[in-house]
C-alpha cells in the first residue's frame, strides 16, 4: 500500500504545510508555526547525517505522498533509535497509511539496520497516536512532564511479525 522513500528538498514545501497545519503542529514538541527557511535550515542539518533518516510515504497505486516517517538518534553501538516525526497529511489521516508507513520503517530498523530497541515519545493526551503506537506494538515505560515514553525490542516486533 505504501513505499517511503528519503525526504528530499522538494518536498519540503508540502511537508512544512502538513507540519504547520494546526491540528498536527500542536503534537510537537516545538509547535510554533514554522517558516520555509527554518524547514531548510532544519532539513539541511539532518540530510547529511547517517543517524537521521527521514522519509517520506507515498502510495504504491498512484505515488501521492500521505505521510512522513522518520528514525532517529541512531546509535550504532548500543543499537538503538528514536523514531518519530510523523505527519501524516491531512487529507489522508485515517485510511492506515501511516501505520502501513510506520511498519515498513520498524521493518528497516530492526531487519536491515540491526537495531535492538526503539523508542519514540508522545504528549500523554495524544490518544490517536498511542493507539497506532500500541498497535504497532510498543510498550508504554513511563511519563515525564506529559511525555509518554514507548518501546519496542527487536524480539517483541519479530513475535508481532
Amino acid at each position: 500500500m505504501i513505499y517511503l522513500q528519503p525526504l528530499t528538498e522538494n518536498d519540503l514545501h508540502l511537508t512544512l504545510e502538513w507540519r504547520n497545519d494546526d491540528s498536527i503542529r500542536k503534537w510537537f514538541k516545538t509547535s510554533d508555526t514554522l517558516s520555509l527557511a527554518q524547514h531548510h535550515t532544519w532539513f539541511s542539518m539532518r540530510r547529511d547525517d547517517p543517524n537521521d533518516l527521514i522519509f517520506i510515504a507515498k502510495r504504491v497505486s498512484d505515488s501521492q505522498s500521505v505521510g512522513q516517517v522518520s528514525l532517529y538518534n541512531i546509535d550504532p553501538l548500543t543499537k538503538t533509535a528514536e523514531v518519530g516525526r510523523f505527519i501524516s497529511a491531512p487529507n489522508y489521516a485515517g485510511n492506515g497509511y501511516m501505520k502501513n508507513a510506520c511498519q515498513i520503517l520498524l521493518d528497516m530498523a530492526f531487519n536491515k539496520i540491526g537495531l535492538q530497541n526503539i523508542f519514540l515519545e508522545v504528549f500523554s493526551n495524544n490518544t490517536r497516536a498511542i493507539n497506532l503506537y500500541k498497535n504497532l506494538g510498543f510498550s508504554y515505560i513511563s511519563t515525564t512532564n506529559d511525555l509518554d515514553r514507548y518501546e519496542m525490542t527487536i524480539d517483541h516486533w519479530r513475535q508481532k511479525n
